[in-house]
């Protein structure tokens, strides 16, 4: 008994990623794109992933999807991510889940969202995150070592989990000094 190939929706198609996955499953499975722009030899559904009910269509039929649709311009306005990198992920997982789509992989970078904590009010959220993230480290180890806290079953953060520990709190300050930085530039009237 020879099974049917399984379909496989890939999002994005026309990228630089998608179009490496198009190459990799191509003749090992049945293909269909969901892009904004035709896409040549595969079965394509043209949608933004931004509108909900446009897409749905698309996962008619298929077995898996593969989201690899973002927004990865240089720069885009907070709306176009939200628009594009959020609430467009939340549609192709919602429309495979009404479609009873059983497997959505999903692929993203740090591109899809790069730069928006450089813009107000992201940049003072990050550095208020990091500094309560800090702070509740400082209190933990200031509690342990006064005898206000229990020593035993607590991990003191500043301290435990060898390199990796003090690898991500000099990170958390290097984000930080970078956020004074740029924003003591804007001050100064040096950087718009």
């Amino acid at each position: 008994m020879v099974s049917a190939m399984r379909r496989v929706l890939v999002t994005g198609m026309s990228g630089l990623i998608g179009t490496a996955v198009r190459r990799r499953l191509e003749g090992r499975f049945t293909l269909r794109a969901l892009n904004r722009r035709p896409v040549a030899g595969v079965e394509c559904h043209q949608a933004d992933i931004g509108d909900l009910a446009a897409i749905a269509p698309a996962f008619d039929g298929v077995d898996a999807v593969v989201h690899l649709a973002a927004n990865v311009v240089a720069n885009p306005p907070v709306d176009a991510i939200v628009r594009d990198n959020v609430v467009g992920t939340y549609n192709v997982f919602e429309a495979a889940r009404r479609a009873g789509v059983r497997r959505v992989i999903y692929a993203s970078s740090g591109a899809t969202v790069s730069d928006w904590e450089r813009d107000e009010p992201y940049a003072a959220l990050v550095a208020q995150g990091i500094g309560v993230w800090l702070g509740v480290q400082v209190f933990i180890n200031m509690g342990v070592n006064m005898g206000v806290l229990p020593t035993k079953g607590l991990t003191l953060p500043l301290m435990s989990f060898g390199g990796s520990g003090l690898l991500s709190n000099c990170v958390a300050l290097a984000i930080l000094l970078r956020i004074d930085w740029e924003n003591r530039q804007i001050m100064r009237g040096v950087r718009a």
